[in-house]
């Protein structure tokens, strides 16, 4: 994880230009590729969570289309992870001397991401 400091990638781009251009993939190359964006941000997350380049409107916005898009419960499933995840750190960056309103972040935006999915 902790080479991960130093990486300058814009790990976004494995998703392509298109969310429909990637759903388009066959499910396990997709399936693969959402495994090891999570694992990246995780290890992010833990390292270097100011410099992961998934952390951006353009990270967050791929993973709720893909998350929205996807017909594939697997696959809208790793993406809603993500992109609570990605949502957290945008907020806490915000927040970041207020604990408080930290404290329940992830709960709350999985209820926001929920209701766009939610028909």
């Amino acid at each position: 994880p902790e080479a991960f400091k130093s990486i300058q990638f814009d790990w976004v781009k494995l998703l392509s230009e298109s969310v429909k251009t990637f759903l388009t993939a066959p499910l396990i190359l997709q399936h693969r590729i959402l495994t090891t964006l999570e694992a990246v941000n995780n290890c992010y997350e833990a390292v270097a969570p100011h410099s992961n380049s998934m952390v951006s409107p353009k990270g967050c916005r791929a993973f709720l289309e893909l998350l929205l898009k996807s017909k594939n419960t697997k696959i809208s499933k790793i993406a809603r992870e993500i992109a609570i995840k990605l949502v957290s750190s945008i907020v806490a960056s915000q927040h970041i001397d207020d604990k408080v309103a930290c404290s329940d972040m992830k709960l709350e935006i999985s209820l926001w991401i929920d209701a766009l999915t939610n028909d």
